[in-house]
């Protein structure tokens, strides 16, 4: 990654919840409102969130505790 791509205010990081995590058994990742799940077994499991589900996968899954104004945030992607 370069600061240009992190930092352009049309970049996809500057745009986009995005979200990703590796664990023993799996892949998680997020972006925006979609949930993505890929075990190490092939299989591939996609869930859409309501905005109660992103602020709970975020938690749960990535570790994160986002800020209540956050919220905002996520009410436009879901």
């Amino acid at each position: 990654m370069n600061w240009y791509a992190a930092h352009h205010p049309e970049g996809g990081f500057n745009t986009a919840l995005i979200a990703a995590r590796s664990a023993a058994f799996a892949r998680f990742t997020l972006r925006n409102n979609r949930l993505t799940i890929r075990l190490v077994s092939g299989e591939e499991e996609r869930h859409t969130l309501s905005v109660g589900d992103i602020t709970q996968t975020l938690e749960d899954i990535f570790g994160i505790t986002p800020k209540p104004e956050w919220q905002k945030v996520f009410a436009k992607l879901a």
